[in-house]
């Protein structure tokens, strides 16, 4: 009979022992890829680019205050002694203040800046002198004055899958030690001595629940708490502490105290900001006090161990002592839905989805925050402006049907988009205006024709008479008849008939048709076409002599790089959105250097430029001085057939703004450029450039002025009644003077 029960024994224990060695190894397997690779899915973070503080900006306009807290400064009623923190201070009876700035360290792709603190001096609003400052250093005390400062990328929104996750992957050796012990001691004091489960931590915990009737107190180690959060579910179920057990073991026999530490504090969870969880000491350091671990106090270090008890003694009462400051727990909001969807767009063509999700990259990028801010609420104004005063943009709407805006701005000297805003309302629709609409773009297309003129044609000047009859143009079979608006009261270019000719200025800054239209048709559409092209026009544009007027569809940001070369004096640089891509170790995987050209002389620009100031001035775009917008700027309104699109491009010397009006759906909106594109331009514009100096734009060498009669574009005399200070491409300035204006020269030709 012991036989027949050894031998059963033997059969059971033999399969149970195989499944569990087969067991064991799966268990093995799974530990050991996890810990052998990426531990973590982490976000790739989008940042916008840095900014610049230097003396002459105004801090209210730039909206310094509102950076600060979306960067997480927090306001000190105190001296400033800590990184992140800053401190206001006005002289009473005066308009001077002070502004103390501890400015945080920040890793950008080129170099670690370690930050210090900074005094601004500020006169009413504007910044009259900056200084370094050392901790500790007393009114009175030399200061060290600097010209610049520069304030860290702001975080705009992170890629990930799934749940996100907030987490910075630090190395064991760069954790304080204070930190460690903190966190040893409350979680598993005797951590270095077990071999993954605590009997005596759970044989207390025990006794402790039971006197308390109720879970009062846990026995786990670390070591179990770092494999339930990689592998195993919250569920207490007796099967996965089976399993918790098992694998701590298996961690504990496989790798070193060291290196399950160091996965545990880049693993625990620290709490929610919005929809993300806080992981890792190292993201808690940056969430709770702003500031890296090297940075941290024996007190903040106590805080995020979560306990004070278990330090010595004098540690203890030091940390009691020491004041915390936690900063105000603030939310990653993404204010940039179409910029952000741009810029993954172009990486994706790089990076598979994957690794955006997973690997922690950092993108750097040329987006301005409060010039997007400033362009998304010059928007949504206007939009709801625009209803309220024409409620037929409300009227046989289908339904979701909502009139559409979009607007963009470039630095034309670098081609960084500092705004970009694709649609009204990114959560109704995701289609982005700027880069994916292709629309005319109606009057915006002219001063290409007139550049094209002055480049391929020296006789063609800025007074050059054109004229203004109606003609009937012939090609490839067809017939084209160009025609000027006649509605004086609500359309653009109200000129229409009342002069057989005009000049080109007049022509440009009046928006004028058939002029222009002739002017294209004598300089040759297929010029046109090349010249557009040069200034970074890519979507296909036939050569037929409406093109002149805009007939071609093209998208806004074509148009805000074309304008660009303008602003820029014929040197294109083309559109970026990504300044740097850093990967998980702070490798530089892609830098993107500003590519800059020479297209074009810049004589020729400039002489468009010039006429385009005038459009603000005197012609279709002055509804923008009427608004209060001050600064030196050209611009160009723009309306399509049957009056669909509403356009306005515009730019200073170095700001290009294009802004458009319109429903997707082509339906007629019935109102100008001017009407409708034109207030949303202005309103970015004033709040963009407010905080900076004004200044002309760059006169090229071989630009000569002269004073001329309007009526004739020869040089003027005493006798015109008005005289105009034209430019020219020196060598075409007019060389006669006018003479209709010279009553003895009228007397001689009566008398002969």
């Amino acid at each position: 009979m012991y036989n027949r029960l050894f031998k059963i024994f033997i059969f059971l224990t033999i399969p149970l022992t195989i499944g569990f060695v087969i067991y064991i190894s799966t268990l093995t397997v799974i530990i050991t890829k996890k810990f052998s690779g990426p531990k973590w899915d982490i976000p790739s973070k989008v940042y916008s680019d840095s900014f610049q503080l230097y003396p002459g900006m105004d801090i209210f306009a730039l909206q310094l205050k509102e950076r600060l807290e979306r960067l997480g400064y927090q306001s000190s009623s105190e001296v400033v002694h800590h990184p992140g923190e800053y401190q206001v201070q006005h002289e009473n009876g005066s308009n001077q203040m002070t502004w103390t700035i501890y400015l945080n360290d920040f890793s950008y792709p080129l170099k670690n800046f370690s930050g210090f603190l900074v005094q601004l001096d500020i006169t009413d609003t504007t910044i009259t002198h900056i200084s370094k400052l050392s901790l500790g250093q007393k009114k009175g005390d030399p200061q060290e004055e600097i010209f610049l400062v520069e304030l860290e990328p702001e975080l705009i929104t992170e890629f990930f899958e799934g749940s996100r996750e907030d987490r910075q992957v630090v190395k064991l050796q760069d954790v304080p030690s204070n930190l460690l012990n903190a966190i040893i001691s409350v979680e598993d004091a005797r951590f270095l001595e077990h071999a993954g489960l605590d009997p005596r931590a759970i044989f207390r915990a025990f006794l402790a629940n039971l006197k308390a009737g109720t879970v009062v107190q846990g026995g786990s180690t670390i070591t179990q708490q770092l494999v339930k959060n990689f592998f195993l579910t919250q569920k207490r179920t007796l099967l996965r502490k089976l399993n918790e057990a098992l694998m701590s073991f298996i961690v504990e026999s496989r790798y070193s105290k060291d290196e399950i530490l160091e996965a545990y504090v880049n693993e625990v969870y620290f709490g929610q900001r919005g929809s993300a969880g806080i992981y890792g000491i190292s993201e808690a350091s940056r969430f709770y006090f702003s500031k890296p671990l090297s940075k941290l106090t024996l007190a903040e270090c106590a805080l995020l161990g979560g306990i004070i008890r278990g330090i010595l003694a004098g540690e203890y009462e030091g940390a009691l002592q020491e004041p915390l400051r936690v900063k105000k727990i603030s939310t990653i909001s993404n204010s940039a839905p179409y910029f952000v969807d741009f810029v993954r767009a172009e990486l994706l063509e790089k990076y598979p989805s994957k690794v955006l999700t997973t690997q922690g990259l950092k993108i750097f990028t040329t987006l301005d925050m409060s010039l997007q801010f400033f362009a998304d609420q010059a928007l949504q104004t206007t939009l709801k402006q625009l209803e309220l005063q024409w409620a037929n943009l409300k009227e046989d709407l289908a339904p979701g049907e909502r009139l559409q805006g979009a607007f963009i701005a470039l630095h034309p000297q670098t081609g960084f988009i500092r705004a970009l805003v694709g649609g009204r309302d990114y959560n109704e629709s995701q289609f982005n205006r700027i880069t994916q609409a292709r629309r005319q773009p109606g009057s915006l297309f002219k001063p290409f024709v007139y550049l094209t003129a002055f480049l391929e044609d020296k006789k063609y000047t800025l007074a050059t008479r054109l004229s203004n009859e109606p003609f009937t143009f012939t090609y490839d079979r067809q017939t084209w008849e160009p025609l000027n608006y006649e509605d004086k009261e609500k359309k653009e270019g109200s000129l229409t008939q009342e002069k057989k000719e005009v000049s080109a200025r007049e022509a440009l800054e009046k928006s004028i048709n058939i002029p222009t239209a002739r002017l294209a048709t004598e300089v040759g559409i297929k010029k046109l076409v090349k010249t557009a092209q040069k200034l970074g026009i890519q979507s296909p544009l036939p050569a037929v002599p409406s093109l002149s007027l805009g007939s071609a569809e093209v998208t806004p940001l074509e148009i805000a790089s074309a304008y660009s070369v303008l602003a820029n004096g014929g040197i294109r640089a083309l559109p970026i959105s990504i300044k740097h891509v850093v990967g998980p170790n702070g490798e530089i995987l892609e830098g993107k250097s500003i590519e800059i050209q020479k297209v074009i002389s810049p004589e020729a620009p400039f002489l468009v430029t010039y006429a385009l100031e005038g459009v603000l001035d005197r012609g279709t775009g002055r509804g923008a001085r009427l608004f209060g917008f001050g600064q030196t700027a050209a611009g160009k309104t723009g309306t399509t057939n049957e009056y669909v699109d509403s356009w306005f491009a515009g730019y200073t010397p170095d700001l290009v703004g294009v802004s458009w009006v319109g429903f997707d759906k082509e339906k007629k909106v019935g109102l100008t450029g001017a009407q409708a594109a034109l207030p949303l331009w202005t309103r970015f514009m004033m709040k963009a450039t407010q905080s900076k100096p004004e200044v002309d734009f760059l006169i090229p060498e071989n630009i000569v002025f002269q004073n001329i009669d309007p009526e004739t574009g020869e040089l003027s005399t005493s006798k015109c009644p008005s005289s105009f200070k034209e430019a020219f491409i020196k060598g075409t300035e007019p060389k006669t003077t006018c003479e209709i204006h010279n009553p003895k020269k009228k007397k001689k030709e009566k008398t002969n």
